[in-house]
């Protein structure tokens, strides 16, 4: 990450909805016939940074998408993710709730000329290697939508920027609709609400990390799945 543009976005995530409540995390681990693409010919084609806001009724967060503009698209989450809370009963009889939280410090390295991903945990060294499914970088991917049957909405304006949206259905159900809107200029996510969540574009900045940011670290352990 550029210094310039990490020191004016701290990575705060606050529960899991950041990425997989829009099927990235989960739903992307399989194909959805739906979206029927040629990955090495549909990458983000713009070199760029982008910093966005996302919130429900479980929190918010932000996230950094970095692409190269090349076929590699990299993700950096960091987050507190609430697993349960429970009742909790002290040796006096007080009782309590006590929420169990999962800290999650991770890298997604996408490769869409090779159609793998890598996610990379750097707490203990290890990157679980699997197939880049047709899903892409899930809804920051206009092209996810172009290929599947999503249905195009009449141009706008967000925030001064002209914008072309899509609206499709939930990535490997049928049950939610996901809204996205794409700037005409850069091709980069502006907005989009769908499953409880809305995203926002909060910053871009034009050019590419230095190419071995896209590449899994050396000397890590990697396991396949």
């Amino acid at each position: 990450m550029s210094t310039s543009f990490g020191r004016s976005a701290p990575l705060i995530l606050v529960l899991a909805f950041i990425l997989g409540m829009y099927g990235f995390s989960q739903a992307s681990r399989k194909a959805d016939p739906k979206f029927s693409r040629d990955l090495k010919t549909t990458y983000p084609r713009q070199a760029y940074q982008a910093m966005f806001y996302q919130k429900s009724d479980k929190g918010e967060g932000r996230v950094i998408l970095s692409s190269d503009g090349k076929g590699h698209v990299r993700l950096k989450e960091v987050a507190s993710v609430m697993r349960f809370s429970q009742p909790f009963k002290n040796s006096v009889g007080s009782e309590r709730t006590e929420n169990l939280f999962l800290s999650v410090d991770r890298i997604t390295l996408l490769d869409y000329l090779q159609g793998k991903k890598y996610i990379v945990f750097q707490h203990d060294k290890t990157i679980q290697e699997s197939p880049l499914t047709n899903l892409g970088v899930g809804i920051f991917d206009e092209e996810m939508y172009k290929s599947s049957d999503a249905k195009r909405l009449e141009d706008t304006v967000i925030d001064g920027t002209p914008v072309r949206g899509w609206l499709t259905t939930f990535p490997l159900t049928d049950a939610e609709q996901v809204e996205a809107w794409f700037s005409k200029q850069t091709g980069c996510l502006v907005f989009a609400r769908g499953a409880g969540v809305t995203t926002n574009l909060l910053k871009y900045q034009k050019g590419s990390l230095p190419a071995r940011d896209f590449l899994p670290p050396e000397g890590y352990k990697k396991t396949k799945i």
